[in-house]
Parts: C-alpha cells; sequence; structure tokens
C-alpha cells in the first residue's frame, strides 16, 4: 500500500519498487526460502476521512492521499501477478477485497473499508481467508 507513497504514479518510483522487490526476492531465494509475495490491497477513495488531492499537489501523505491512488497501486499489483518479480507464489489480495467491498457497499451504501488505506476487521477477515485458502487449501468458515 505505502510503495506508491500515496502518488500519482510515476515511473521513477515504480522502477525503484521493481528493483527493491527482485532485490528481495533473490535474498530470501538465497537463503533458501520460498518468495510468497502478496499484491497491494486497494485504496478505497470513498473511506478516507481527509483531503482527497489532483495529481497537481505537490505533496502527498497517508493523510491526504492522490484521489486516484488506487489506480497506482492497480499498477503495481498487475506487475506482481504478470510475474514481473521472481517468486514462488503471488497471492493476489487486490481482487478478493475489491469484491468484499463491493458487496458490503451493495447492501450498505454507507460501508466504510477502513480508512480507505488500513481495512476494517472485515477486511482483516478477507485477508485472512485469501491468505488460509492460497497458503493450506484451507477452506475456513
Amino acid at each position: 500500500m505505502n510503495d506508491g507513497i500515496y502518488h500519482p504514479f510515476s515511473a521513477d518510483r515504480f522502477a525503484a519498487y521493481q528493483d527493491g522487490m527482485r532485490r528481495l526476492s533473490a535474498q530470501i531465494h538465497e537463503a533458501g526460502a520460498k518468495v510468497v509475495l502478496l499484491t497491494p490491497p486497494p485504496f478505497d477513495a470513498g473511506s478516507m476521512n481527509g483531503p482527497l488531492l489532483p495529481a497537481e499537489t505537490d505533496d502527498f501523505s497517508y493523510l491526504a492521499p492522490y484521489r486516484d491512488y488506487d489506480r497506482v497501486l492497480e499498477h503495481y499489483a498487475d506487475w506482481l501477478l504478470a510475474g514481473g518479480c521472481p517468486a514462488d507464489q503471488v497471492i493476489d489480495l487486490r481482487t478478493p477485497l475489491l469484491k468484499h467491498i463491493s458487496q458490503e457497499r451493495s447492501h450498505n451504501a454507507a460501508y466504510r473499508y477502513g480508512d480507505g488505506i488500513h481495512p476494517d476487521a472485515s477486511g482483516h477477515r478477507v485477508i485472512a481467508h485469501t491468505l488460509l485458502q492460497k497458503l493450506f487449501g484451507a477452506e475456513p468458515e
């Protein structure tokens, strides 16, 4: 979630992310462990309490993010899912969380996904369920 630093997409920032992820994956493999990567969760602008800033803004933060930051995270997730980083497994957290947000909003238009950045308890349940399913084949209730 923090990888884009709440800014609009930047090729330089994305290249630094890619380099860091590749170096991290190599270090994990060198240590003899498997590399399991997770896609970034979505940013839900509809749940933000603070301002959502346009791309022309100079300073962004988690308290005042770029209004379309979710598109930045989608770009990062797509790269991971396309195999851009050497990993033994990539787990897509983004898709089940987006589905969860959509389902919750269909029942309650005022649903808030935590603070837009950090999921609420129900979002954490989706993450836990996804990890248990993808890592261990478990189907928790």
